[in-house]
């Protein structure tokens, strides 16, 4: 399989996947699920029973529940302050998912992150949304820090992060500039100080903007880039240089505007994306992987098994399955109609099955090219006015 490809034009999204028929692919991914990372040296986990041991050492993890998290108080000793307060907030926010896992690595046991993945997706675990509690740049033994938990999980996950130190130089931010651009398109960075709190009641931004990303249903609704949050999550900037340098270098903060207290911008991945972009591609990408996986197991599961037939007729039947995904990503917003897209004298949209070739049949390969374009977010407004 292929990733979507990302197009430099922002409104533009291409996307050609390559599937493989196969067994244990083509199925619905889950874009709710949180995982929350720390150090087990700060959320030792000792007093929880149902944590369930992941690697070679003592690294573990658990599910919470919103009725767990609200027992949490300073006095719990099983996780960190920072733990603790990304925990509640996430379940403190309006819409949040029902439940969120919680990974503690045990470095001072020489485990790494960047195992982690491979041991969870081998006990059944895949995560959209990793949260980490660390909000180091750079960690000076190379253990627990930003860009790390990027490496380990960004090939199909998306960190929402924060820095706790208000970055206003190029100094502050170095590691994180280092990343790869795929690497940093997988980055939600923001700058929020609560994290270092010890006030439980104090909230924290990321944390609030990964919970309402991860309840939004896409199939069906397309997310704007700012969020107006929870007034006390979010950190007061008096900098106007601090501002300037988090807009110059896609950080995000936020602030109060006229009709909300805390309004988050500018609603992007490091590398300047729209988040609600990045989303979309691995939603796209899915979706059109298990429609194509059901075509062929609805072929399969008949009596006697029929063939997905390499002729015009084969191509239909997927064809049927790609247009009406297709039409319902445009009833929800997330890509524009062809009305529109014409209107704007751009290349009409389309969803079509390419010619047969020699080599498609030697292959036994069916290919189709599906051309969309982002329905983006207005950030900008421009309004003239002329009094005479």
């Amino acid at each position: 399989m292929s990733s979507p490809a990302l197009n430099s034009h922002a409104d533009l999204f291409v996307v050609n996947v390559s599937l493989g028929a196969q067994p244990d692919s083509g199925f619905l991914r889950d874009f709710s699920s949180i995982l929350v990372v720390d150090k087990l040296a700060d959320s030792p986990l000792t007093g929880r029973s149902d944590a369930v041991g992941i690697g070679g050492h003592s690294t573990k993890y658990i599910t919470f529940s919103e009725a767990e998290v609200a027992t949490l108080t300073t006095a719990n000793t099983d996780f960190g302050v920072a733990a603790k307060r990304i925990l509640k907030t996430i379940f403190a926010a309006n819409i949040h998912p029902s439940t969120v896992t919680f990974l503690a690595v045990d470095f001072d046991g020489t485990d790494t992150l960047a195992e982690k993945p491979a041991n969870l997706l081998a006990a059944g675990k895949d995560y959209y949304w990793v949260v980490p509690t660390t909000t180091n740049e750079a960690d000076s033994n190379d253990q627990f820090d930003i860009p790390l938990v990027v490496s380990a999980f960004a090939t199909s996950a998306i960190i929402m992060a924060g820095l706790s130190t208000q970055p206003s130089v190029d100094a502050d931010i170095n590691d994180i500039v280092a990343l790869s651009t795929a690497q940093k398109e997988r980055l939600y960075l923001t700058y929020n100080s609560n994290i270092a709190s010890s006030d439980l009641s104090v909230g924290v931004d990321f944390a609030e903007i990964c919970a309402i990303y991860a309840s939004v249903d896409y199939d069906n609704n397309a997310p704007g880039g700012n969020l107006s949050l929870t007034a006390s999550n979010a950190t007061t900037i008096t900098s106007a240089t601090a501002k300037t340098f988090m807009r110059d270098n896609n950080i995000n903060y936020a602030g109060p505007i006229s009709g909300a207290a805390s309004y988050v911008d500018a609603g992007v991945t490091f590398n300047g994306r729209p988040i609600y972009q990045v989303i979309f591609g691995d939603v796209i990408e899915n979706r059109v992987q298990v429609d194509i996986m059901q075509v062929k197991a609805g072929l399969a599961g008949r009596v006697p098994p029929e063939k997905l037939p390499m002729t015009r007729t084969g191509q239909a039947l997927v064809l049927a399955g790609l247009d009406a995904r297709i039409q319902g990503f445009q009833r929800a917003g997330h890509i524009l109609d062809r009305q529109e897209a014409d209107d704007r004298g751009l290349t009409l949209p389309y969803v079509r099955g390419e010619t047969i070739t020699t080599a498609d049949i030697t292959n036994r390969q069916l290919r189709f090219s599906i051309l969309q374009y982002h329905l983006d977010d207005a950030r900008k407004i421009t309004v003239n006015i002329n009094v005479v």
